[in-house]
């Protein structure tokens, strides 16, 4: 990284790009903050073996500023390096697939620390909560918060959520986000629950910061990306800690904090309701399934997962896939070819909790037999990117035109819950798109990339990101997939319905017949146009030849 300029304007350059820091305004400015501010490590970002990307096209500015000194944060300059506050360049250099970096305060019987961890290789909390960082916690727990970290904490809270949260419009705060700041919000909304949580953010009791924590949690609530207090959990064991465990509660007991739907219980209910109604599923490694009834062959799964490594070694043409999402797809989609009476393949999504795009991307490609293109607007600047990819569907492990037809001539649906969500809800919308069927209530929602996020005395969380998700036509994807023919809804307990693969058979035939009766209609329509411009021609020839 490079550093030049003078006189409290210095312009910052990396491999990726360069932004400008004015110290005097408190201002960062970069004409691609996205491609200036990636900080991936050094990890491969290529493509998986059966993806080859075609590029990008930019709708909108990729330019943003970040007002950094409106939070009361400084900058300085020193023998040809800026330096900004740890937890605020954390802020600045986070992305979808960067580093994030904590800093543990220290205490009479700790030292301050400071972890990183990197973005893609959060799998676990394992891979977080060392023994040293959880050392760090614990010992912090024990003392009252100092006054300068309680307002610098507060602060990079409002900072982050203000600059790169990505606004969800299913959470309670997520549309007053897109107008105001998170601190005008707390202090000007008439929700004294509200009022109570800044309170409790800005106090230096630390029972009522982590009561802060989870109460900003709960507005902020998105289904499952936004995780603000991902630590609390530890203190509020009233094992490790009774007597604070007791007056986190305490202070719970102040507020009534909004109430959400346990889409969990909902997940695994739908699970067992998929295993009594189909009991002859096959296996097709870990919890995905095949099963077939009449017509129609149904692929169940729930996660989007690929291992990127296997596909490497995958050898082309093979049917030795590996065991993964993509893998247990194919063998699916072979079961089904192997019965000729089979003709309506189903994609069962409906306990889907998300995972990886690059999954979304091949199942839409084998349905469609097309090129696929993925669309994503940046929050933060409202450059929305358009991708395109040409999949290997034949797995040939070559790029050519005989990858851009369906390998399998099947009627495809999708079949979804509102459990349905992030990458399992963005499979639906697209297939949507598309014109293919949708069947069982409208997806959940998950529009954003995940990101992670610390406060300044390392509590680190979950964030929907500033990459959103979107439609052909521009909307972003947290609306859901509505179906074409609905099973269930909300208020729904027996989910018998959803796996009657009877109705769905009926539902997809009817569907389809109907589809095509249509295109036909329409080819018969542009037939007649073009014989009648045909006609109208040789008409108007034969008349200027009369008269000639």
């Amino acid at each position: 990284m490079t550093v030049t300029g003078s006189d409290g304007v210095y312009t910052v350059a990396n491999e990726n790009g360069s932004a400008i820091i004015d110290l005097g305004k408190g201002t960062i400015y970069s004409e691609d903050y996205r491609k200036f501010s990636d900080m991936s490590l050094g990890e491969s970002t290529d493509s998986p073996s059966f993806v080859k990307d075609l590029g990008e096209k930019y709708e909108g500015s990729k330019a943003a500023t970040l007002r950094y000194g409106d939070y009361g944060f400084k900058a300085y300059y020193d023998e040809g390096e800026v330096y900004f506050p740890l937890a605020v360049a954390a802020n600045i250099f986070m992305g979808t697939s960067g580093f994030m970096m904590m800093y543990v305060p220290g205490t009479p019987e700790s030292s301050p620390s400071v972890h990183m961890i990197n973005n893609t290789l959060v799998t676990g909390e394992i891979k977080i909560v060392t023994p040293a960082y959880r050392a760090g916690m614990t010992a912090m727990a024990k003392y009252q918060r100092s006054e300068d970290m309680v307002r610098f904490n507060y602060d990079n809270l409002c900072f982050y959520m203000d600059n790169f949260y990505g606004k969800v419009s299913t959470a309670i705060l997520g549309d007053d986000m897109k107008t105001m700041t998170l601190d005008t919000i707390l202090k000007n909304s008439n929700d004294t629950n509200l009022k109570q949580i800044r309170e409790w953010l800005l106090s230096t009791n630390f029972a009522q910061y982590v009561a802060g924590l989870k109460g900003i949690e709960a507005y902020f609530f998105d289904n499952g990306h936004t995780t603000i207090d991902s630590v609390t959990g530890l203190f509020t064991n009233k094992e490790t800690f009774p007597e604070l465990a007791e007056a986190i509660a305490a202070e719970l007991e102040k507020v009534k904090l909004p109430e959400h739907a346990d889409k969990t219980q909902k997940r695994e209910d739908l699970k067992k309701a998929r295993e009594v109604a189909w009991p002859t599923a096959v296996s097709l490694g870990g919890e995905d399934t095949y099963f077939e009834k009449g017509d129609t062959a149904v692929f169940s799964f729930n996660h989007f997962e690929a291992d990127l490594d296997a596909w490497k070694a995958y050898v082309p043409g093979s049917t030795n896939y590996p065991d993964d999402s993509i893998g247990h797809f194919m063998k699916a989609l072979n079961k089904a070819k192997s019965n000729p009476g089979i003709k309506n393949f189903v994609i069962d999504v409906s306990s889907n909790g998300g995972g990886m795009v690059v999954v979304v991307t091949y199942m839409m490609s084998m349905m469609t037999g097309d090129l696929v293109e993925t669309f994503d607007m940046d929050v933060q600047t409202g450059c929305r990117t358009i991708r395109t990819c040409h999949i290997d569907t034949n797995l040939d492990g070559k790029f050519d035109d005989d990858d851009l037809k369906k390998q399998y001539n099947f009627n495809f649906a999708v079949l979804t819950s509102n459990t349905s969500f992030s990458s399992g809800n963005m499979l639906p919308v697209y297939a949507k798109d598309e014109g293919i069927m949708i069947i069982g209530e409208r997806s959940g929602g998950g529009m954003c990339s995940l990101m992670l996020g610390s406060t300044a005395d390392g509590f680190f969380g979950t964030y929907s990101s500033f990459n959103a998700g979107g439609t052909k036509s521009g909307k972003d994807l947290e609306a859901g997939a509505e179906p074409d023919l609905v099973l269930i809804d909300s208020t729904t307990t027996d989910y018998s319905a959803l796996y009657d693969v009877d109705a769905i058979s009926k539902a997809m035939n009817d569907f389809y017949t109907k589809k095509s009766g249509n295109n036909t209609l329409i080819y018969i329509a542009i037939a007649a146009v073009v014989l009648l411009a045909i006609v109208a021609v040789a008409f108007y020839m034969r008349k200027k030849k009369s008269t000639a």
